[in-house]
Parts: structure tokens; C-alpha cells; sequence
């Protein structure tokens, strides 16, 4: 380990019981219970041509009842908009053939050739971003006169969109409550971003993996880090985890798995007598080319640390990683034979995605279905206002879609009955996957690299958390020890 590393290494610190330190509440570690709380009951199924899980759209079923053919509010349309990334965006474009664009524009003539809604055609539009938010959002809300305006990832536009113009904002990634707050509902997302860092430690406390270890807080003292060393022991303590300084550990927990540090902390560990061996714990995400910094910066040697002891992450459940070893979807293969299928071919089963390794189209073939499901969401909700939609009543139908739709392999959990998110949330509603980093990595065959793949009992799709979201202070989760993952 160079001096660089050294110096890494001397700012961390770890995180002890001292209170003072940590600035934990002495009612957070009181009272803690075993009691589960209730799942959710989801919302009945709507009725809807756009519920099928074989074809994006069924015309045979694509009618309001009692509204007849030649009534006069089915010969006006309903104006929608899509919000595609520019190419300065970073949102990757594999190749022509899944330009963002071109394949929104698919999917909203998908909508118009199975009937509209309920016989109402789709005044259907593509914006490319400019770089210049207000200008998408007034083009798209003033000029365009959206109804509704969709983005199958973040748009910088979103803000001004569902707040400074009171327009439906239908967005395909996670929203925050601060700013979903003040929105009416007209702010639509498919997650919610609170609770992250709380579903991961909930997830671990729930697996067992924690019980009768010592564990310690490793962290640097930069704010995000504190934040993190201040709700982790907050949420130990709460459950009778007790902590104590690194030497004495069993289980240390960092806010991400530095392949920089990482050495230092396993050589550490190594020369440490302890009861058992020890397992590092990572909260934020690190991708396999990551990971395997630690061979490329210390040689097969540092790599070979990880026989020492486990070393773990958290992964996003779109991330590679996560996917290992599981086929597409049944949804995600349905919307990319439609889009093929408008295009006059057909999906063969060389172009979907492989198990292990994850094939090159893996990132277009997501795409194709993140577009596809937030086109599916807006025609459902859209169906079920009714044949005269308003704004309340789009908003309403929205909130209340049962969670059908997956863009993901079949199996995943679904940690919350709605397919959507437009109000500020109270419970901790995450799916979460634990994955191992191995060496070799036999799951991709590339036997001199650090990968990472999914932990056993997680390898399925993950594990749900639905636990209520704690406060600033993170006591309320002292009366339940909540992260059960739901029946899969």
C-alpha cells in the first residue's frame, strides 16, 4: 500500500457507542420488537386494454362501456408528450435502431393503432431535450398543450412541468418526497428514492447476518459519510446490535467498497485474532469494473485477499450484477416484440439478453421496455379516467394502478402494491440485492478478474423491504424490526 492509501486510510474512523459521537437519540435503542408489519393490500386489477401480459394493447377490449362509436368526444384527441434525452444526455444509445425517439414514437403509434383510448386517438408527440429545461417544459405544456407528459428517465424539466405549469409529469425513475411534495399528484414515478441506505440495513438486520456479531462503523468524515454513520448506528442500536471499534469486530460496515482502501482494511482484519471471519459490508453501488480495480492496482495478490474474509455490496436491481443468471422477462420480451414487430420484424432469441454473461444488447433491450412501460402507464391511467379525462381524474386513475408491469426478469419482488409513486411516501418500499464479490469470477468465466455476484438468498430477484420510513431521528424503527421480505 502506497503513501496515497496510507493517508486514505488515516481519515477514516470508526463509529463507537459513544453517543455524542454518533449523535444518536438514548430512546433509539429502546423497546425493539420482532413484530412484522402488514403488507399492503394492492388495489383490485383495472380493467383495461393495456393490462395484457402478452401484447402491449388488446383492441378487442380497447372500448368505454356505454360510449358509442360515433360519440362526438371520441372524435377529439388526447395530447401527450414525450420527453426523450438529447445526445448530449448520457442516457446511452446503443445503436440506431433503439434511438429513444424513434422507439417512444413506436409505442405512441402502438396506442393509436389498437384504437387510442377507448376509440380517442393520441395526439402523440416526441421532444428531443434542448439542454434548456424551461424552454422543454413550456414547449411541451404552452405550445404542445399536453395532457400529459412522459419521460422514461429523469428529466430536468420535471420541476417546472408538475409545479410552475400544473401538468402531469410521468416519469420512469424514482422521485424523492421533497419532490413529489406540493405536486398535487400530478408528479408520477415509478419508486420512490426515500429510504434507500434505511431498506439495505433493514434487509441486513432481517437476514440474520447480523446477529450475535460485533460490528463497526468504518466511514471517512466527510458529511455524507457521517449522515451514514450517524443513521446506521441509529438503526443497529435500535435493534440491539452492538458496536465496537475495528479491531474487535466481527462485521464492518463502510458506505461504499473502496478497491482503494479495501486492501488495507482486509490485511488489517487479517493479523486481528477474531471469533469468526470477517465480513465487509458496502451501501452504495460498485460495478464490476469497480470491483476489480483491487487485481489491477495489486495484482493477483491484493485479490486473493477476498479469501480472507467476505466482501459484499448492495446492487441496484438494474444493475448487470443484479441480473446474473436470470432470462428476461416476460413483459420486457413482449415490449421489444411489439416495437420489432411495428418495424416488420421479429425478436429472435439471439437478440435477447443472456443469462451470464449479460449480452451487449442487455442496455437496449432495457431501454425498449423502460419506454415501453412508461407508455403503458400512461394508457392505462388514461383508460381508466374515463372517455372525458381531466386532470384530477388522470391523477386519480394513477394512483390507484395495481403494480402489473415489470420491466425486469420475471420474479422480481414488488416491494409496494402500486405501480406508481405520486405522493410523498411513509414506508421504506425497496427491493434490494446483496451481492458477493468473488475471485475468480467464475460467473462471467473471467477467472483473473474481482466481480460480483448475486448472495445466496438473494439470487432470485432479491428481497423486498416494506418497513415504515423513519424519521430524522430513525426511532419509530425501534418498535419493529420490519425488513420481511414479502412471499415471493
Amino acid at each position: 500500500m502506497g503513501a496515497l492509501g496510507r493517508r486514505r486510510i488515516g481519515a477514516l474512523f470508526v463509529v463507537s457507542l459513544i453517543w455524542s459521537v454518533v449523535g444518536l437519540t438514548p430512546g433509539a435503542a429502546q423497546g425493539a420488537t420482532t413484530t412484522p408489519q402488514p403488507d399492503h393490500s394492492p388495489p383490485p386489477r383495472e380493467a383495461s386494454p393495456f393490462t395484457s401480459e402478452d401484447s402491449f394493447c388488446t383492441p378487442d377490449v380497447n372500448q368505454f362501456d356505454a360510449v358509442q362509436l360515433d360519440d362526438p368526444r371520441l372524435s377529439t384527441t388526447i395530447p401527450v408528450v414525450m420527453l426523450v434525452p438529447g445526445s448530449a444526455s448520457a442516457v446511452a444509445t446503443p445503436s440506431p435502431a433503439r434511438d429513444p425517439g424513434e422507439v417512444a414514437r413506436a409505442f405512441g403509434e402502438l396506442v393509436n393503432e389498437c384504437g387510442g383510448i377507448g376509440g380517442r386517438k393520441v395526439d402523440f408527440h416526441v421532444l428531443v431535450e434542448s439542454g434548456r429545461p424551461l424552454d422543454d417544459c413550456r414547449e411541451a405544456t404552452q405550445q404542445l398543450h399536453a395532457l400529459v407528459v412522459v419521460s422514461f428517465t429523469t428529466s430536468p424539466a420535471e420541476s417546472c412541468i408538475a409545479r410552475d405549469q400544473q401538468t402531469i409529469m410521468v416519469t420512469g425513475s424514482d422521485l424523492s418526497n421533497e419532490s413529489l411534495t406540493g405536486t398535487q399528484g400530478r408528479l408520477v414515478g415509478t419508486g420512490s428514492t426515500e429510504g434507500v441506505l434505511q431498506a439495505q440495513v433493514l434487509d441486513l438486520l432481517d437476514s440474520g447476518r447480523l446477529d450475535d456479531k460485533h460490528v463497526a462503523i468504518v466511514a471517512s468524515t466527510s458529511p455524507p459519510d457521517a449522515t451514514f454513520a450517524r443513521s446506521t448506528a441509529n438503526l443497529l442500536l435500535a435493534h440491539k446490535i452492538p458496536l465496537v471499534s475495528r479491531a474487535k469486530a466481527d462485521v464492518i460496515l463502510v458506505p461504499r467498497v473502496d478497491p482503494a482502501t479495501l486492501p488495507s482494511l482486509l490485511q488489517g482484519a487479517a493479523s486481528a485474532p477474531r471469533r469468526t471471519p470477517l465480513e465487509v459490508y458496502g451501501f452504495s453501488e460498485t460495478t464490476d469494473q469497480s470491483i476489480d480495480q483491487l487485481r489491477q492496482a495489486g495484482g493477483i495478490a491484493a485479490a486473493k485477499l477476498l479469501d480472507t474474509a467476505a466482501v459484499y455490496t448492495y446492487n441496484s436491481r438494474e444493475d448487470e450484477e443484479a441480473r446474473v443468471g436470470q432470462s428476461p422477462g416476460q413483459f420486457a420480451t413482449m415490449c421489444n416484440q411489439a416495437y420489432a414487430d411495428e418495424h416488420g420484424h421479429s425478436v429472435a432469441a439471439a437478440d435477447l439478453p443472456q443469462p451470464s454473461p449479460p449480452a451487449p444488447s442487455d442496455v437496449a433491450f432495457l431501454q425498449v421496455a423502460k419506454i415501453c412501460l412508461a407508455m403503458r402507464i400512461v394508457a392505462r391511467g388514461l383508460f381508466n379516467a374515463g372517455v372525458d379525462p381531466t386532470q384530477q381524474s388522470v391523477v386519480k386513475a394513477l394512483h390507484k394502478l395495481p403494480y402489473i408491469d415489470n420491466e425486469l426478469p420475471d420474479g422480481t419482488p414488488k416491494a409496494r402494491p402500486n405501480q406508481v409513486v405520486n405522493e410523498p411516501v411513509e414506508r421504506v418500499e425497496q427491493v434490494v440485492v446483496l451481492s458477493r464479490a468473488e475471485f475468480p469470477c467464475t460467473r462471467a468465466g473471467l477467472l483473473q478478474s474481482v466481480c460480483w455476484a448475486p448472495a445466496t438468498g438473494w439470487d432470485d430477484g432479491g428481497r423486498a423491504v416494506n418497513a415504515p420510513l423513519a424519521g430524522s431521528t430513525l426511532a419509530s424503527v425501534a418498535g419493529s424490526r420490519t425488513a420481511t421480505p414479502r412471499a415471493r
